[in-house]
């Protein structure tokens, strides 16, 4: 689960990005106590990387279904590349030069393809 220290971090940071509308410090608390209750699930990792994909991509700040959205997405983005990699202790045969190269390749080719990885 996000936690709340991670969650007001990032709350504080998305209002200098955001600043309108003007929050006062109470408040950035209190909304940030409301997001960790609806972030239940959502690791600190996966939280600071959908607030920056929301950065990255948005002029508005987000809500809370918009942050969850994003974490979802991340989470089956994930989930297909995880199917095409090869595992972890490959074929017979192949040195841990090899494997880690054709590792290497496929992710550059799912970038290709994808757009992220």
């Amino acid at each position: 689960m996000a936690t709340l220290k991670t969650i007001q971090r990032e709350v504080l940071r998305l209002s200098l990005v955001y600043p309108v509308p003007q929050r006062g410090a109470d408040e950035l608390q209190e909304l940030a106590k409301i997001w960790n209750q609806d972030m239940a699930g959502i690791s600190d990792t996966e939280f600071v990387e959908a607030i920056q994909e929301h950065r990255r991509s948005s002029q508005w700040w987000p809500t809370v279904s918009e942050i969850v959205q994003r974490c979802e997405e991340q989470k089956k983005r994930a989930q297909r590349q995880r199917q095409f990699l090869p595992e972890d202790t490959g074929p017979v045969g192949l040195s841990d030069h090899e494997r880690k190269r054709n590792q290497e390749r496929v992710r550059a080719l799912l970038r290709e393809i994808g757009g992220n990885t």
